[in-house]
């Protein structure tokens, strides 16, 4: 059996274990949370964002899964005072309960009683798909993660993530304080959650007055145009028989391989495409029926005709493929000496933070932006986030930007996510400084 079988299908049965063990809590209905506080368990499907995902086969991707933290002194939607939102984005290969498993509320509830912070409501997303993570991206066949979650429709029950909250929640929103809800709503995420957040915080910018990342992919081909993720695909490349994988067809995506299987995670989001784009009426995807042939509703974007470096994921919806943005023969027309694939790696950096903010010049002018990374990051991120904060030091000097670096302790480094914990409080109190609260 193929190794990207394998490794998905076994993603698939300890997603499934993890789902079943971690899901404790309640599910919660419009106006209908408890005056209490706690961590509660949610979802909101999203027909028009989500409703197609590369990965029908191992999820229901209209759905986002969220933990709601709700603080101590919480009454009702209607009675106490209002709170702020915090939104967390998860890391790639986690789910909406890592800031739970590093003491969130733990840590936020002592906080709150010791007057470190103010109260407020946090809202834990969870952005893991079939390879782990979904880069909440903005496409068709990746999902779009941004619109869903950041956007703000006017529709509580059918609109975005924000729309749900401040439906559900006493929350300080413009339709109970208006003119206060930017200022007192703010995200933030780790690795990629830091990528999503840095990118929803700009093309949503009239909804969050402040947004931070930790150690996110945020620069994808660093301060020289030969770092960031070029490093990562050379990384990836030796590990590559040229003979075998002329195509990568055969490149193992299972959780043995993190790097492989992250940058293929990007991939799905940031270079997709539909190889059978018949009916452009036609919508959704036929949920009941998966098997039989389906015609996609999807946008002239995804037509790429090119076929040296398309990935097909295994599963019933074979039309849809995505592309790595890097090729093995530097001989091959577009490909350039340090292995990127030009016609694939162009629509990566469409995605670049740097070019999105490019796309919305100011975004960040008016938004607090908090900054941290570790030397000991994964995937480079590191790097990554000093060059993009290098890069607004450079080109954007009104924004107000922090930036902070941490370690762990002598003979036992910060490395990934380990110390987080260490830092969660630091993140609470900054975003719990830049809110401001209603009299």
């Amino acid at each position: 059996m193929n190794k990207h079988i394998i490794g998905l299908l076994l993603l698939f049965t300890i997603s499934t274990i993890f789902f079943a063990c971690s899901d404790r809590g309640n599910t919660i209905a419009v106006n209908e949370f408890e005056s209490s506080a706690g961590v509660y368990v949610n979802s909101h499907e999203f027909d028009e964002e989500l409703g197609f995902c590369m990965f029908t086969d191992v999820g229901k991707f209209r759905h986002l899964t969220y933990r709601i933290y709700v603080p101590p002194g919480y009454k009702s939607i209607t009675a106490g005072a209002p709170y702020p939102v915090l939104y967390l984005l998860s890391p790639y290969g986690d789910t909406d309960m890592f800031y739970i498993s590093r003491n969130l509320r733990e840590i936020a509830d002592g906080m709150i009683a010791s007057g470190e912070i103010n109260p407020m409501i946090i809202v834990c997303v969870n952005g893991y798909n079939g390879y782990g993570g979904s880069f909440y991206g903005n496409s068709f066949a990746g999902g779009k993660y941004v619109d869903a979650i950041a956007s703000i429709q006017g529709e509580p029950t059918t609109g975005s993530m924000i729309d749900y909250v401040d439906a559900a929640l006493n929350t300080i929103s413009d339709s109970r304080f208006p003119g206060k809800g930017r200022a007192n709503r703010a995200i933030s995420g780790v690795g990629m959650g830091g990528y999503g957040a840095m990118r929803m915080a700009i093309t949503y910018s009239e909804n969050f007055g402040s947004v931070s990342a930790v150690s996110a992919p945020l620069d994808f081909d660093g301060a020289t145009g030969n770092g960031g993720f070029v490093e990562l695909f050379q990384q990836i490349l030796q590990n590559a028989n040229p003979a075998t994988h002329a195509e990568f067809k055969q490149l193992d995506t299972s959780y043995s391989f993190p790097l492989q299987t992250m940058i293929f995670a990007a991939a799905a989001s940031f270079s997709p495409h539909d190889t059978d784009y018949i009916n452009p009426e036609w919508y959704p995807y036929d949920w009941q029926n998966p098997t039989a042939p389906q015609q996609w509703n999807s946008d002239d974007t995804l037509r790429i005709t090119d076929t040296l470096t398309y990935f097909e994921p295994f599963g019933p919806i074979s039309s849809m493929k995505y592309h790595l943005p890097f090729y093995y023969n530097t001989g091959v027309a577009g490909v350039n000496a340090n292995l990127t694939y030009q016609p694939i790696w162009s629509l990566w950096l469409d995605n670049n933070i740097e070019s999105i903010l490019a796309d919305y010049p100011g975004a960040l002018d008016t938004t607090d932006v908090f900054l941290m990374t570790t030397a000991d990051a994964r995937f480079n991120f590191y790097q990554q986030t000093l060059d993009f904060s290098q890069h607004l030091t450079s080109n954007y000097p009104n924004v107000n930007l922090d930036l902070n670096t941490y370690s762990g302790y002598e003979g036992y480094e910060a490395t990934g996510e380990r110390f987080f914990y260490d830092i969660l409080g630091d993140l609470l109190k900054y975003h719990s400084d830049k809110f401001e609260l209603t009299d």
